[in-house]
């Protein structure tokens, strides 16, 4: 959750969910329990080993990186400029030295 990247309200709603079950799961020593297991009786969370591949992760994200980057490509408008034609300079240098 520390790593997640809040931009929009939307965003938030979905970050919302995940504290919630932070705050359900996790164990707390005033009950010696967690929240969950009090209100139902079993842990929220499956004694299920958490097993990631993380190359194939981080090759899924990149073959994701690919296919956004070849859509935007695809939308980019074409220019061709011949010798004459008239362009709009950008001088960000104008006005810094007084």
């Amino acid at each position: 959750m520390r790593t997640q990247e809040i931009n929009t309200a939307s965003d938030w709603e979905a970050f919302l969910h995940n504290v919630t079950f932070a705050l359900w799961a996790s164990h707390h020593s005033m009950l010696n329990t967690s929240p969950t297991q009090d209100a139902f009786g079993r842990d929220m969370i499956a004694d299920i080993p958490h097993k990631t591949d993380w190359a194939e992760q981080y090759q899924r994200k990149l073959d994701q990186d690919a296919r956004n980057n070849k859509r935007e490509r695809a939308m980019r408008r074409e220019w061709h400029y011949a010798p004459g034609d008239r362009v709009l300079l950008k001088n960000d240098a104008v006005g810094l030295m007084k």
